[in-house]
């Protein structure tokens, strides 16, 4: 897991849930949605707690290097564009 991720498929406002096998975080945008799962006793972690969970397992991630050269488009839902993705510099 990282800070900052490298490709933008979703905005993050569209996201309101991330389930993973580690814990459910909920959009702090969306208290409804964190109350209605802890009332059905599930339970939620805030995404921090997930990131430090992923660091204790696997280490802090090392930057990813990239080139200029793009190959992928990412499109939303609307067609527009969100983001691109460039290709991995190669280990030297």
């Amino acid at each position: 897991m990282v800070r900052r991720v490298t490709t933008l498929v979703t905005p993050g406002e569209s996201i309101d849930v991330l389930v993973t096998d580690q814990g459910i975080a909920v959009n702090p945008a969306r208290p409804e949605i964190r109350r209605r799962l802890e009332e059905a006793g599930l339970a939620v972690v805030d995404i921090e707690q997930l990131y430090q969970r992923a660091v204790t397992l696997t280490g802090e991630p090392r930057p990813i290097e990239f080139t200029s050269r793009i190959v992928g488009v990412v499109r939303y839902r609307d067609g527009s564009v969100i983001d691109v993705v460039r290709q991995v510099k190669e280990d030297a």
